[in-house]
Parts: C-alpha cells; structure tokens; sequence
C-alpha cells in the first residue's frame, strides 16, 4: 500500500522548465534520453522487465512522464506544453500531464487506447526507471506464477489483481503515486548534471566542445535548478529519499552491500544487472538529490543508507570519517578492507624469533590482516633512532597500526621504542617484556616444563628431571636459561630460542591462560588487543583521538589543547 507521502502531488520541478532546458542544453546531461524501446531495454537489465508498447501505454495513460516529446506537427494534448523547435521545425513539448482517475481500473484504460502516432518520439531520461519500479509494485502478483497448481488458482488471482486497480484506481491513489514518482525523477534529473562529477569522479564533455564551456553551460543551468531545490525545501527533499529509499530495498534487501558496491568504479558499477543494480540505480537517483540538495543549501544531509544507528558517528567511529561517499580513497579503503576482510590493517614487529614462532602459532605463518616482522633484536640505527622508523612512516601512509614487543632487558632497544612513542611516530601500542618474553609471561616452574616435554620428545631419560630442574631453578633470563639447560641436558644440546621454542611457549599459554597468580598472560593480552584494533579500531580517528603513552605503551587519549 502506497504512502501518505507517495500521495503527495505538488510539483517538485516545473516540466517546462526541465523540457526547456534539455532541448537547449542536451550535452551538458551525462546520460543520453532514451527512447521507450532503449528505456525498457535499460529497465529489464535492472530488473523490471517491460516492453516497449507497454511503456508507451503508460505514457499514454499520463503514469509515465516524457522528459522532452518531439512532433513534425502540432500536438494538441491536455497537459503538453510547447518549448520551442527542434531540428528542422519539428515541435518540442513539455509533458505536464496530470494522471486521471479511471474507474475501471487503469489496464482497462489501456485496453481502450489507440496505438501512438509513429512520428512522434517520446524521450525519457534513465531515472524514469523509478516510476516503472511503481509499476512494477502495482501490477507484478506477489505471489509467483509458477507457484499455482491449477487454472482455477490463477483466476482468482487475477481478478484480485483486478479488484485492487479498480479499487486504487478509482481512488486516485494509484495516480497520486505515479505523479509522486515522476516528480522525485524530475527531481534528480535536474540537478545530474550539476552534481555528476561528485558522485563519479568524471567530467564529460563533448568533443566539439571546449573544458570551461561546457562547465559554464552547467553553471548557467544550476542557477534555475538551485532556485528550484530552496523553492521545493528541505522538508520535501528528505521525504524522497526516504521514498528512494524503501523502493532500494524492495527490488534488492542487501543495504550494506549497496553501500561497498557504491564505493567500486563507477564505470563498473554501472554494468551490474538484475536487481542489485536496479537498487544501485535508485541509490544513485537518491544521492544525485541529496546532492544537489547540499548544493542548493550549503549544508551536509545524511548519506544513502544511514539509519539511527549506522550513521555519520558510527562511521566516523569506524571508518575515521562521517561520509564514506565523498572520494576520499583512505576512507574508502577502510571500508572495503572492513567488508572484504582484506589487506593488512596491523603490523606487529617482534624482537625475535621466539616472539614471531609464538604468534604464528595464533595467527599462521601468513595472516591475512596481521602482518608479523621479526626485527632480530635491531632495533636501534644511529643516534638512538629505530631502525625500522621507513616502516612506521609507511604504516602511517597505509593506515596501518603498529605494535611493538620487545624486551627491557636490552636497555638501547626500550629507550629507542620510547623516544619514537614521544614523537608520536607510533600508532597502536608497544609491549615491553620484564626481562623478556619467556620471564614476563611463564614461571620458572612452567619454562621447565616445556622444557622437560622437549627433552623427552628427544628420547631423554624419564629420572634426569631433577638435574634440569636443579641447573635452571636460579636462572632469571631467557639466555640463562638456554644456556643452563644446554649444559644440565644432552637431549637439549642443540636447543636454541627460536620459532619452535615460541610455538612451544604458546601451546602452553594457550592450554593455561591464566599464571599462578590467576591474571591472564600478558602475551594473550596482547592479541586480544590486536584483535580488537583490527576489529573495531579505525585508524584515522584511533590518531587523532589517541596516542602512544610512552612510560606504558598503552593507547591514551590524547590531553586536549587549552
């Protein structure tokens, strides 16, 4: 059942107006005026399937307007509007028809009409296509044909169908609709070529025809369509996109699809059928109108889709920006690596190879939205400076966030990592080790264990326990440590600390999160941490309203400027 606001039948752009205009300034619309056989062919691809002779009925009926109707001779309708000649002293007409009432039902209207004079050519631009979608509404049953099991089923539906036109028909209603219908199309086709470039990106002129010409002759046409949005006001405005809105989701339900697919090349999103693009169409009908509606105001509207909760603070929150349509290719970059689950969105560098083996065993040796660096304990370049600071500046090109483990027990190291917090050249956090990995995440108890199922793994006798538990119990670092147990063990003579030992380690803390003291192990903080930046961090906003502290490497709101 139509809206009240679908009913609604004041003009929203005058048809003599826009009439004039095409015929004087036809070049300056980006898309060509079809015929009615180009505009049904340009419908089935979109979903609405429609014949021509059907279209034209429409038209004849006054449910579907023309943007420009050419004769070689007068043409004296109720509702045409001559604006002048065209080629060759044909006439050019306005079509301001009002929709009748027919009491019978409008495709017993149809039955009654004459075929139409083959010289006159009727012109509509694309966005008719959302007045054929209302057509579609009231005339395609809802339930499928294939779906009735008998003649008899079909009948009833028929003269359902039929009951209902007559009944909308009668009423006004369905007219009410159309006439609502083209008037939001006028609506858009007036103001495209002001605000083509904004939404696609290009500029196209004719070949005969010079750059600022062309612009000149669309700023001479936005001076009336301008005049025309303040006249029809913000109010009217928002209620079409509203309208746009709900005919989007009818042909294709998938809003946040819409969405990442308006953020693909235009050319390429132009070419996608049935009725996702269909939906596409209408989404860019409704931004062509938010557009210019902006244009007309000097003000921002709400973009295509946003609801209550997805709106422009949602977005800013996610994506570092209120509007994901505006061009910017990092905004869009983030939103598509969002849905696609695409490129790298956190790089972690690592101090060695212990550290790297332990977070491949998390998140496999080649993660999709994580890269992994093991620095081999280089950290420090001259004058105390990271030696990966390129890497940091192309993290921030990227919008990349960085994490940094390391350990406290190489004093160079940890004052490099700070000093690159202090000038704010890391965005993310950094993770500093006391002493090191293995000591700041597993008791000596615990490190012994390990230890003690590689040994056995390597055929070691089950009673030499004690003589490793004896040779590692005092030792306080991880190099202590491979040292003593080399000594204490033959098995373990060929132990070193590397990506083994790290996956080892993990398993470990993996099967036991929590230490003896029931906190959970600071290396699992960490990549719950970097799970929740890819997840729900932007990175934009994460570097405007956050920084690296650099005596805790946590993420800190950043102190506002007094």
């Amino acid at each position: 059942m139509p809206s009240a606001a679908e009913a609604n039948d004041s003009p929203l752009i005058q048809p003599e107006f826009l009439a004039k205009q095409i015929l004087a300034k036809s070049e300056i619309w980006p898309r060509q005026f079809l015929d009615p056989e180009a505009l049904a062919r340009f419908c089935s691809d979109r979903g609405i399937r429609i014949w021509d002779g059907t279209l034209v009925r429409l038209w004849q009926l006054g449910l579907l307007r023309a943007d420009l109707i050419i004769s070689p001779k007068k043409f004296r309708k109720a509702g045409l509007i001559e604006v002048g000649k065209y080629d060759k002293g044909n006439y050019a007409y306005a079509d301001a028809r009002q929709p009748a009432r027919f009491s019978g039902g409008f495709g017993a209207a149809a039955s009654q009409l004459h075929n139409l004079d083959p010289s006159i050519k009727l012109y509509f631009h694309p966005f008719r296509y959302y007045v054929l979608c209302k057509y579609d509404d009231f005339c395609r049953p809802w339930p499928r044909i294939s779906e009735f099991t008998s003649i008899k089923e079909f009948q009833k539906l028929k003269k359902l169908l039929v009951r209902f036109q007559k009944k909308h028909s009668d009423s006004g209603l369905i007219s009410r609709v159309f006439l609502r219908a083209n008037e939001i199309a006028a609506l858009a086709i007036a103001a495209e070529p002001c605000v083509y470039e904004l939404i696609s990106g290009h500029f196209r002129f004719p070949a005969h025809k010079n750059k600022a010409a062309h612009r000149k002759d669309i700023e001479d046409h936005w001076q009336g369509v301008r005049d025309c949005y303040k006249k029809v006001g913000l109010g009217r405005i928002k209620e079409a996109g509203e309208l746009l809105s709900v005919a989007r989701s009818r042909l294709d339900p998938n809003r946040d699809l819409h969405d990442v697919m308006r953020l693909a090349e235009y050319e390429r999103m132009g070419k996608i059928r049935g009725h996702l693009g269909g939906a596409l169409f209408l989404n860019e009908l409704a931004e062509t109108i938010r557009r210019g509606a902006e244009k007309a105001f000097g003000i921002e509207l709400p973009e295509e889709g946003e609801t209550w909760s997805y709106n422009a603070w949602f977005k800013k929150d996610r994506y570092g920006s209120k509007r994901i349509f505006d061009g910017d290719p990092k905004v869009a970059k983030e939103v598509l690596k969002r849905w696609w689950q695409y490129g790298v969105r956190l790089r972690w560098y690592v101090e060695g190879h212990t550290e790297l083996g332990a977070l491949q065993f998390v998140f496999g040796s080649s993660p999709a939205e994580i890269t992994l660096v093991n620095l081999r304990g280089l950290f420090v370049e001259k004058k105390n400076k990271l030696a990966f600071r390129d890497s940091l500046r192309i993290d921030f090109k990227d919008l990349v966030f960085s994490f940094v483990s390391l350990d406290r027990d190489v004093s160079d190291n940890l004052s490099a990592v700070i000093k690159a917090a202090e000038d704010d050249e890391i965005c993310g956090r950094f993770f500093a080790s006391d002493p090191d990995f293995e000591f700041a995440n597993f008791t000596i108890t615990e490190l012994e264990e390990v230890l003690w199922q590689i040994a056995l793994g390597k055929g070691a006798d089950a009673g030499k326990r004690p003589v490793l538990h004896r040779a590692i119990r005092n030792t306080k670092k991880a190099g202590e440590l491979e040292k003593s147990a080399k000594r204490s063990i033959p098995e373990l003579n060929h132990f070193k600390k590397d990506k083994e030992w790290g996956r080892r380690l993990m398993e470990f803390a993996l099967r036991n999160p929590t230490n003896e003291k029931g906190s959970v192990r600071p290396i699992l903080n960490s990549i719950t941490e970097a799970r929740r930046f890819v997840c729900w961090y932007d990175y934009k906003s994460t570097k405007e309203k956050f920084r690296v502290d650099p005596n805790t490497g946590e993420c800190v709101e950043r102190k506002k400027r007094t």
